[in-house]
């Protein structure tokens, strides 16, 4: 298979992947819909300079899982956020469910 074909397979496979991360109608019609939009464009942007134009992947489920674990493995755990205090989104969430 050409690279160009390759590429254009991948570009469908990664915006198929895009469709199976969903955001509930009641999630959208909040007041805070637009910054939760802003949040996932920013989130997307990010990933798909770390992650996705890095890598070429050989099919949609290979995308699926290296994603997958980019995200639990280095964006949640390992990455920090300066809108979080420089902490991870985990040293986030533990420090909460301490709190809790």
């Amino acid at each position: 298979m050409n690279l160009q074909i390759r590429k254009r397979n991948m570009k469908h496979s990664v915006k198929k992947l895009w469709n199976t991360i969903l955001i509930t109608k009641r999630d959208m019609e909040s007041p805070s819909s637009a910054k939760l939009l802003m949040i996932m464009a920013f989130f997307h942007s990010v990933m798909k300079k770390e992650e996705i134009y890095l890598h070429e992947y050989q099919d949609f489920e290979e995308a699926k899982s290296v994603i997958f674990e980019y995200i639990e493995s280095w964006y949640n755990r390992k990455r920090i956020h300066s809108a979080l205090g420089y902490k991870t989104p985990q040293q986030v969430e533990d420090e909460a469910v301490q709190a809790a």
